[in-house]
């Protein structure tokens, strides 16, 4: 079994992350990611087209438990590319959690994107719409 293990990645209130994996490889190779113990899967055919001069980075979004949490990067059928480091960041939340239309009302509730109700008739760029977010 090919992996490499990180023991005490710490979340002070768990949630959702991404997962930002910086690698190296010089033929198709894959990660298969495990977080407590949970399979997110495969990251298939890495290639940076040499072993430790050019770099990447791939991401993927997991879940972390408050505490200490472990992440295993492996490939248990071959070998895994080179890793350079990982970086784990929460996924900001935009504020918005789903808007509703109003029961009896023919306007629609519109929002920008930090969650403030503007005039529909003023509304421009990306904004959302009863609960969808259009472009405007």
């Amino acid at each position: 079994d090919n992996y490499i293990e990180w023991r005490n990645v710490y979340s002070d209130n768990g949630g959702s992350y991404n997962l930002s994996i910086r690698y190296g490889t010089q033929e198709n190779r894959a990660f298969q990611v495990m977080v407590n113990g949970e399979d997110y899967g495969f990251i298939e055919e890495l290639n940076t087209g040499d072993w430790d001069v050019t770099w990447k980075t791939t991401t993927i979004e997991v879940k972390l438990n408050p505490g200490f949490n472990v992440i295993r990067l492996g490939e248990p059928a071959y070998f895994a590319p080179n890793v350079d480091y990982i970086e784990v960041k929460p996924i900001e939340e935009t504020g918005v959690v789903k808007v509703l239309p109003e029961e009896g009302n023919h306007n629609p509730r519109v929002y920008d994107l930090q969650g403030r109700r503007v005039n529909n008739q003023d509304a421009r760029g990306p904004v959302i719409v009863d609960g969808k977010k259009i472009l405007r």
